[in-house]
């Protein structure tokens, strides 16, 4: 994460960077100066945030050993405002894109920040308000904001309804910096539709793999597993369930067997232990069961590798973050390059 330095004389750069450090950004990072002009005696101290799309699952859980104190009462929040989030969609009739940028978001957004119990109806507000402008589904914030407060029962008077928007204006300023003003959504139905034309799969099958992948979004899967990879996950498991098996070579797509092994683990949990808060269990409630079924096949699969506690540590992406520097600059993780290179310039 963000981490910052106060240095008199000259300015000072420092990196929250995706990747391993290399000699010339560490060289550079430590002997040339920022962007910035300042006077001999004052103090700058400026940030560079690269953007990280996906994290790895001990990357996740040391960021929430410092934001969520119970997991419990987190896991439970998260299910009720996604709920609540699918009925503003349905009443504003989002399309599910919308919805799924939202919840991927929410749960972004707690990778760091505080989870206090209070504010997370203000969180997933503004997690839906920023997915509509990703999604071109725009709507005013006003609209959602009236239409939230209509479903909850408590109403609000135009300069409430006012005073709550520029609230949430705010979080939503908040939730950009997180994400490092990464807008890139690449959603796992496209790709269904997608590898299901390519490998000729029934299309039965494939609306199977459809309605499992949009309730893996219920998941923390999308914040750690490319999206081509979950739906090479639901396609497989939606096979298996219709006694059916493709195989894949899949350096052909470009996506890893161990992360396609990590998403179809992750999901086969989820369906046996919460299948009846699913959309799938209202359709196809006599699939309870296969699930457990297709689990034990998978107990000797290999899964993706992990970064040591210690490497996470020293990592200054998941340091805390200081919003009171006085420049930030963020950066896509595939602008790295161009960031080293104006480093070795100066």
């Amino acid at each position: 994460m963000e981490s910052s330095r106060a240095i008199s004389a000259k300015p000072t750069t420092e990196i929250a960077p995706s990747e391993p450090k290399t000699p010339s950004s560490e060289a550079a990072r430590s002997s040339t100066p920022g962007t910035n002009s300042t006077t001999a005696t004052s103090s700058v101290t400026s940030t560079i945030q690269i953007s990280r799309q996906l994290l790895t699952q001990n990357q996740m859980r040391y960021c929430q050993s410092q934001t969520i104190e119970n997991r419990q009462a987190y896991d439970q929040k998260r299910s009720q405002m996604f709920n609540f989030l699918m009925k503003i969609c349905h009443a504003l009739r989002f399309p599910v894109r919308t919805l799924e940028s939202a919840m991927v978001l929410y749960q972004r957004f707690y990778l760091h920040n505080k989870f206090d119990g209070q504010n997370y109806y203000d969180v997933a507000l503004t997690s839906l308000f920023l997915a509509t402008k990703n999604e071109d589904t725009v709507k005013k914030l006003r609209d959602i904001i009236l239409t939230a407060t209509q479903l909850r029962g408590a109403p609000l008077s135009n300069d409430q309804v006012e005073a709550y928007r520029r609230k949430l204006m705010n979080v939503e300023f908040k939730m950009l910096e997180i994400i490092s003003f990464d807008f890139r959504v690449a959603h796992v139905e496209e790709y269904i539709v997608k590898i299901g034309k390519k490998l000729k799969i029934p299309q039965e099958i494939c609306y199977l793999a459809w309605l499992i992948a949009y309730d893996s979004y219920q998941l923390e899967v999308a914040l750690k597993v490319p999206a081509n990879a979950i739906a090479f996950a639901v396609l497989q498991i939606a096979c298996l369930i219709n006694k059916q098996n493709i195989r894949v070579m899949y350096k052909e797509y470009h996506c890893s067997h161990f992360a396609v092994n990590e998403a179809m683990i992750d999901i086969l949990d989820f369906f046996m232990n919460s299948y009846n808060f699913t959309l799938l269990s209202s359709m196809r409630p006599e699939l309870k069961n296969e699930f457990f079924n297709i689990k034990v096949g998978m107990t000797d699969k290999r899964v993706m590798s992990e970064s040591s506690r210690a490497l996470i540590e020293k990592d200054e992406y998941f340091r805390e973050r200081n919003f009171a520097v006085n420049e930030r600059r963020y950066m896509l993780s595939n602008q790295r390059k161009r960031l080293y290179s104006e480093l070795d310039k100066k």
